[in-house]
């Protein structure tokens, strides 16, 4: 679970921290002393619940809770403030909880215990999805491979539903035009490079390699496009027509999906 503590004054985010650490020793903890800062946070990571503090120079906590409450309005807000005057305002937000400071565990405690959105499990599996633009994380964060080729050779072996997939085939369908010489040699390169980043988050064993071929581990991942073909619909809230759409190869396994998912709610 993320927290965030968003307070102009050191020793105020000093003191929040701590009492954070008592309560639940388990978090992460972030710290921001402006709008600014705050933005950044929220524009690169999922917040579980964010600790504002009301009076800030420049942009006040209400208006930062409602720039936030858009940009990720699962995120439970708890107003922070020395001031009772702001109850009233902090209420018509429809914030998690109120706390005025000084802080006490017991308070902070109570406002975790009645979140107004429960944080979600992370997911120990490989988060993959498919339905627009193809994109692979792990517990929220982006993972990061070393080329974009990488990424595009696990992007095939999701859309061939794991494999197995050969290296002539791999090769032909992704980079045909403009193949090196000796492609399978940059297959295995390729290959290699993708289970670093893999194993730069425990999950190298996502890639299997046997018998000269390529294959994935679908227990270990957790995707749209593997939870549609076995049966749950609640995906397609999430489908506009597009697949992987930064691959051309993939328009052909869009067209085939949009297909099936079209004629599944004719039928229904």
């Amino acid at each position: 679970m993320l927290m965030l503590i968003i307070d102009d004054e050191q020793d105020a985010r000093s003191y929040l921290s701590t009492v954070l650490r008592q309560v639940v020793p388990d978090a992460e903890l972030m710290q921001a002393d402006c709008y600014e800062q705050a933005m950044e946070v929220f524009r690169s990571h999922k917040v579980d619940v964010a600790f504002v503090d009301v009076e800030m120079p420049g942009v006040d906590g209400l208006t930062l809770i409602r720039e936030i409450s858009s940009l990720q309005p699962q995120t439970n807000m708890i107003v922070v403030t020395a001031y009772p005057r702001y109850a009233r305002d902090a209420l018509k937000l429809y914030v998690s909880g109120y706390l005025d400071k000084p802080v006490f565990p017991e308070d902070v405690r109570n406002a975790l215990q009645h979140l107004r959105y429960q944080p979600e499990e992370l997911s120990d599996k490989l988060e993959v999805r498919t339905f627009g633009r193809f994109t692979v994380s792990y517990h929220g964060e982006p993972v990061m491979f070393p080329r974009k080729r990488s990424l595009e050779f696990l992007a095939y072996l999701i859309a061939r539903r794991g494999g197995p997939c050969s290296a002539d085939e791999i090769v032909t369908t992704l980079w045909e035009e403009d193949t090196p010489t000796d492609s399978k040699a940059y297959l295995r390169v390729i290959s290699h490079e993708t289970r670093k980043a893999l194993a730069a988050i425990g999950m190298e064993n996502v890639l299997v390699h046997s018998n000269h071929l390529h294959m994935l581990d679908k227990e270990l991942i957790e995707c749209d496009l593997f939870k549609y073909l076995n049966g749950d619909k609640s995906v397609l809230k999430d489908w506009h027509g597009e697949f992987m759409h930064q691959y051309s190869w993939a328009e052909e396994y869009c067209a085939r999906l949009d297909d099936r998912i079209n004629r599944e709610q004719e039928n229904a």
